[in-house]
């Protein structure tokens, strides 16, 4: 589905589910802003991906728990309201636990449980999601199709928020 004259700010999108996102919009004709924190080489990786398909970006560097960085980089409900006349809408994903993601930098133990959690049931899918699964949840919202769609977020976890409301365990290890 092509997507003309769209723009995304995709944060964390250097690597993991960000990236994912970032690249399956591109391949839908969106313009992306590769945000990242530390990893310029990851970052500069992903926007060449991005023009690999044929779209175009910039990046945008930000710690997002600084206050002062996070200025930059418009927080989504107060933006949406700002920017809905103009017929622009903005919305947020909240994934659930992904594979090639933060999930990767936790020790093997830790990684082992969570997955065993999803495949016994905490998410009624049955296992982790992707970053291209997160990626076509993104794509989905740009769409025209999702044009009545703003200012919200977006559970995309394979319905573990509908089975598990609260907050998982703490992981204890040792």
């Amino acid at each position: 589905m092509a997507i003309e004259e769209k723009y995304a700010l995709v944060t964390g999108s250097s690597r993991g589910i960000g990236r994912g996102i970032a690249l399956a919009l591109a391949e839908s004709g969106v313009k992306i802003g590769v945000h990242y924190f530390q990893n310029d080489r990851a970052a500069n990786e992903t926007l060449k991906e991005v023009r690999k398909r044929g779209s175009d970006g910039f990046i945008v560097q930000a710690d997002v728990t600084r206050p002062d960085d996070i200025v930059r980089m418009p927080l989504v409900r107060y933006f949406a309201v700002a920017v809905a006349k103009r017929g622009i809408t903005v919305n947020a994903i909240s994934p659930g636990w992904t594979e090639d993601s933060v999930l990767n930098t936790l020790p093997e133990q830790v990684q082992q449980l969570i997955r065993d959690w999803h495949i016994g049931g905490w998410t009624p899918m049955g296992r982790l999601g992707t970053p291209a699964d997160i990626g076509d949840v993104v794509v989905l919202l740009c769409s025209e199709k999702a044009r009545w769609i703003t200012g919200q977020t977006i559970y995309a976890d394979g319905g573990a928020s509908l089975m598990n409301p609260e907050v998982p365990p703490q992981i204890q290890l040792g």
